[in-house]
Protein backbone atom coordinates (compact mmCIF):
# COMPACT_ATOMS: atom_id res chain seq x y z
CA UNK A 1 0.00 0.00 0.00
CA UNK A 2 1.50 3.09 -0.72
CA UNK A 3 -0.30 6.90 0.83
CA UNK A 4 0.99 10.33 0.11
CA UNK A 5 -0.22 13.70 1.78
CA UNK A 6 0.59 17.22 2.19
CA UNK A 7 1.08 19.36 5.31
CA UNK A 8 0.67 23.03 4.94
CA UNK A 9 3.95 25.33 3.90
CA UNK A 10 6.16 26.40 6.31
CA UNK A 11 8.39 29.08 5.61
CA UNK A 12 7.98 28.70 2.25
CA UNK A 13 8.51 24.85 1.86
CA UNK A 14 6.41 22.35 1.55
CA UNK A 15 6.12 18.68 3.56
CA UNK A 16 5.81 15.71 1.81
CA UNK A 17 5.78 12.34 3.63
CA UNK A 18 5.31 9.39 1.39
CA UNK A 19 4.55 6.04 3.25
CA UNK A 20 5.40 3.06 1.68
CA UNK A 21 4.32 -0.11 3.58
CA UNK A 22 4.78 -3.79 3.08
CA UNK A 23 3.75 -5.58 6.27
CA UNK A 24 6.25 -3.32 8.27
CA UNK A 25 6.84 0.28 7.07
CA UNK A 26 9.51 1.94 5.29
CA UNK A 27 9.48 6.36 5.72
CA UNK A 28 10.60 8.89 2.74
CA UNK A 29 10.20 11.93 3.82
CA UNK A 30 10.77 14.88 1.25
CA UNK A 31 11.21 18.47 1.71
CA UNK A 32 10.40 20.78 -1.43
CA UNK A 33 10.05 24.36 -1.80
CA UNK A 34 7.20 26.36 -2.92
CA UNK A 35 8.68 26.29 -6.52
CA UNK A 36 8.44 22.69 -6.23
CA UNK A 37 12.24 21.93 -5.89
CA UNK A 38 13.64 19.00 -3.44
CA UNK A 39 15.52 20.47 -0.65
CA UNK A 40 16.11 17.16 1.03
CA UNK A 41 15.04 13.67 1.03
CA UNK A 42 15.00 11.75 4.33
CA UNK A 43 14.54 8.19 4.34
CA UNK A 44 13.86 6.17 7.85
CA UNK A 45 13.56 2.16 7.06
CA UNK A 46 12.20 -0.11 9.56
CA UNK A 47 12.59 -3.53 7.32
CA UNK A 48 14.93 -4.70 4.24
CA UNK A 49 12.24 -6.41 1.95
CA UNK A 50 13.63 -9.20 -0.38
CA UNK A 51 11.76 -10.21 -2.97
CA UNK A 52 11.39 -14.23 -3.57
CA UNK A 53 13.89 -14.99 -6.32
CA UNK A 54 13.30 -17.76 -8.58
CA UNK A 55 16.58 -18.75 -9.94
CA UNK A 56 15.39 -21.70 -12.16
CA UNK A 57 11.94 -23.99 -12.42
CA UNK A 58 11.98 -26.84 -15.01
CA UNK A 59 10.59 -30.49 -15.10
CA UNK A 60 10.17 -33.57 -17.40
CA UNK A 61 8.09 -35.93 -17.35
CA UNK A 62 8.73 -39.92 -18.30
CA UNK A 63 7.00 -43.23 -17.85
CA UNK A 64 3.70 -41.64 -16.49
CA UNK A 65 5.52 -39.28 -13.97
CA UNK A 66 6.56 -35.93 -13.45
CA UNK A 67 9.66 -34.95 -11.44
CA UNK A 68 10.00 -30.72 -10.95
CA UNK A 69 13.52 -28.75 -9.74
CA UNK A 70 14.03 -25.39 -9.01
CA UNK A 71 15.96 -23.18 -7.03
CA UNK A 72 16.07 -19.90 -5.33
CA UNK A 73 17.69 -17.44 -3.75
CA UNK A 74 17.11 -15.93 -0.39
CA UNK A 75 16.07 -19.16 0.99
CA UNK A 76 16.14 -17.46 4.15
CA UNK A 77 13.49 -15.46 3.32
CA UNK A 78 10.86 -18.55 2.31
CA UNK A 79 8.73 -20.29 4.45
CA UNK A 80 7.22 -23.08 2.00
CA UNK A 81 6.30 -24.19 -1.80
CA UNK A 82 3.13 -25.45 -2.74
CA UNK A 83 3.09 -27.51 -5.75
CA UNK A 84 -0.08 -26.43 -7.95
CA UNK A 85 -1.45 -28.70 -10.57
CA UNK A 86 -4.20 -28.53 -13.42
CA UNK A 87 -5.44 -29.99 -16.37
CA UNK A 88 -7.02 -26.96 -18.12
CA UNK A 89 -4.36 -24.53 -17.68
CA UNK A 90 -7.09 -22.16 -15.62
CA UNK A 91 -7.99 -24.62 -12.34
CA UNK A 92 -5.11 -25.44 -10.64
CA UNK A 93 -5.16 -27.42 -7.27
CA UNK A 94 -2.69 -28.41 -4.93
CA UNK A 95 -0.40 -31.04 -5.59
CA UNK A 96 1.79 -31.39 -2.63
CA UNK A 97 3.51 -28.91 0.25
CA UNK A 98 7.37 -28.56 -0.13
CA UNK A 99 8.17 -26.35 3.66
CA UNK A 100 11.75 -24.50 3.07
CA UNK A 101 15.00 -25.85 4.24
CA UNK A 102 17.09 -23.63 7.31
CA UNK A 103 20.01 -23.14 4.89
CA UNK A 104 20.80 -19.27 3.79
CA UNK A 105 21.44 -18.53 0.83
CA UNK A 106 20.99 -20.55 -2.59
CA UNK A 107 19.40 -24.49 -2.17
CA UNK A 108 17.89 -26.37 -4.49
CA UNK A 109 13.91 -28.27 -4.50
CA UNK A 110 12.61 -30.56 -6.18
CA UNK A 111 9.31 -32.82 -6.22
CA UNK A 112 7.33 -36.13 -8.20
CA UNK A 113 4.07 -37.67 -8.56
CA UNK A 114 2.32 -39.72 -10.90
CA UNK A 115 0.72 -37.99 -13.58
CA UNK A 116 -1.26 -40.03 -16.17
CA UNK A 117 -2.99 -37.20 -17.92
CA UNK A 118 -3.01 -36.40 -21.64
CA UNK A 119 -1.82 -33.00 -20.81
CA UNK A 120 -0.95 -31.19 -17.34
CA UNK A 121 0.16 -28.08 -15.80
CA UNK A 122 2.29 -27.25 -12.97
CA UNK A 123 3.07 -23.87 -11.17
CA UNK A 124 4.91 -22.56 -8.15
CA UNK A 125 3.00 -20.85 -5.12
CA UNK A 126 6.33 -19.68 -3.00
CA UNK A 127 5.40 -17.90 0.74
CA UNK A 128 7.98 -16.20 2.03
CA UNK A 129 8.11 -15.70 6.33
CA UNK A 130 5.30 -13.63 6.13
CA UNK A 131 2.78 -15.92 4.29
CA UNK A 132 2.88 -13.30 1.20
CA UNK A 133 3.16 -15.49 -1.93
CA UNK A 134 4.46 -15.18 -5.29
CA UNK A 135 3.76 -17.25 -8.47
CA UNK A 136 6.16 -18.95 -10.75
CA UNK A 137 6.08 -19.60 -14.62
CA UNK A 138 3.73 -22.34 -15.65
CA UNK A 139 5.56 -25.67 -17.15
CA UNK A 140 3.30 -28.05 -19.43
CA UNK A 141 3.52 -31.26 -20.21
CA UNK A 142 1.62 -33.24 -23.11
CA UNK A 143 1.88 -36.49 -24.69
CA UNK A 144 2.82 -37.06 -28.27
CA UNK A 145 1.05 -39.44 -30.15
CA UNK A 146 3.57 -42.28 -29.50
CA UNK A 147 4.70 -41.14 -25.80
CA UNK A 148 7.06 -38.18 -25.19
CA UNK A 149 10.44 -40.29 -25.65
CA UNK A 150 13.76 -39.77 -27.12
CA UNK A 151 14.95 -42.97 -29.80
CA UNK A 152 18.82 -42.89 -30.45
CA UNK A 153 19.20 -44.39 -33.88
CA UNK A 154 23.09 -44.25 -34.16
CA UNK A 155 23.45 -46.52 -31.09
CA UNK A 156 26.43 -47.44 -30.50
CA UNK A 157 27.78 -43.94 -31.99
CA UNK A 158 31.43 -43.62 -33.91
CA UNK A 159 31.52 -40.19 -35.03
CA UNK A 160 27.52 -38.66 -34.90
CA UNK A 161 24.61 -39.03 -33.17
CA UNK A 162 21.51 -38.94 -34.53
CA UNK A 163 17.77 -38.54 -32.13
CA UNK A 164 14.46 -38.85 -32.66
CA UNK A 165 11.73 -37.25 -31.00
CA UNK A 166 8.47 -35.73 -30.83
CA UNK A 167 7.75 -31.75 -30.03
CA UNK A 168 4.65 -30.21 -28.92
CA UNK A 169 5.67 -26.78 -30.30
CA UNK A 170 8.00 -25.03 -32.80
CA UNK A 171 10.91 -23.69 -30.47
CA UNK A 172 14.59 -23.76 -30.02
CA UNK A 173 16.25 -26.79 -27.81
CA UNK A 174 19.33 -27.36 -25.84
CA UNK A 175 21.12 -30.47 -26.51
CA UNK A 176 23.39 -31.80 -23.91
CA UNK A 177 25.66 -34.87 -23.19
CA UNK A 178 27.17 -36.06 -20.01
CA UNK A 179 29.31 -38.61 -19.04
CA UNK A 180 28.24 -40.86 -16.14
CA UNK A 181 29.39 -38.44 -13.49
CA UNK A 182 27.02 -35.82 -14.81
CA UNK A 183 29.83 -33.63 -16.21
CA UNK A 184 28.80 -31.83 -19.30
CA UNK A 185 30.52 -32.92 -22.34
CA UNK A 186 28.88 -31.54 -25.31
CA UNK A 187 26.05 -29.03 -25.82
CA UNK A 188 24.48 -27.68 -28.83
CA UNK A 189 21.29 -25.72 -29.81
CA UNK A 190 18.50 -26.69 -32.38
CA UNK A 191 15.51 -25.27 -33.80
CA UNK A 192 12.86 -27.66 -34.13
CA UNK A 193 9.29 -28.36 -35.65
CA UNK A 194 6.20 -29.29 -34.12
CA UNK A 195 5.81 -32.71 -34.48
CA UNK A 196 8.12 -35.73 -35.04
CA UNK A 197 12.03 -34.35 -35.90
CA UNK A 198 15.22 -36.64 -36.85
CA UNK A 199 18.71 -34.56 -35.35
CA UNK A 200 22.01 -35.08 -36.66
CA UNK A 201 24.95 -33.90 -35.17
CA UNK A 202 28.82 -34.77 -34.55
CA UNK A 203 30.22 -36.19 -31.65
CA UNK A 204 33.10 -34.68 -30.39
CA UNK A 205 36.46 -36.00 -30.85
CA UNK A 206 37.44 -35.84 -27.54
CA UNK A 207 34.79 -38.33 -26.21
CA UNK A 208 35.89 -41.38 -24.65
CA UNK A 209 34.77 -44.53 -25.88
CA UNK A 210 31.89 -45.29 -22.69
CA UNK A 211 28.58 -44.82 -21.66
CA UNK A 212 26.99 -41.33 -21.79
CA UNK A 213 23.35 -39.47 -21.90
CA UNK A 214 22.02 -37.22 -24.11
CA UNK A 215 19.22 -34.60 -23.18
CA UNK A 216 16.67 -32.45 -25.37
CA UNK A 217 15.24 -29.74 -23.23
CA UNK A 218 12.64 -27.07 -24.31
CA UNK A 219 13.01 -25.12 -21.05
CA UNK A 220 9.87 -26.78 -19.87
CA UNK A 221 10.70 -30.42 -20.26
CA UNK A 222 13.94 -32.55 -21.05
CA UNK A 223 13.87 -35.67 -23.20
CA UNK A 224 17.00 -37.94 -22.45
CA UNK A 225 18.34 -41.32 -22.91
CA UNK A 226 21.83 -42.65 -22.75
CA UNK A 227 24.18 -44.05 -25.75
CA UNK A 228 27.28 -46.34 -26.46
CA UNK A 229 30.17 -44.10 -27.85
CA UNK A 230 32.61 -46.55 -29.60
Amino acid sequence: MRMMFTLRPIQKRWLQTVLLQHGDANMVVVVKSSAGCIDKILFAPNMTILPITLIYFQGNRENDRATLQWGVAQNEMLSRFEVERSTDGKNFISAGVIVATSKNGSENYSFSESASANIIYYRLKMYDKKLSADYSRTLVFKNSPNGSSLKIFSNPAVDKLTLSFFAVNSEPVAIKVYDLSGRLQMSERANVSQGENLLSFSLNTSLKTGLYAVEVNNGNEKLAAKFVKQ
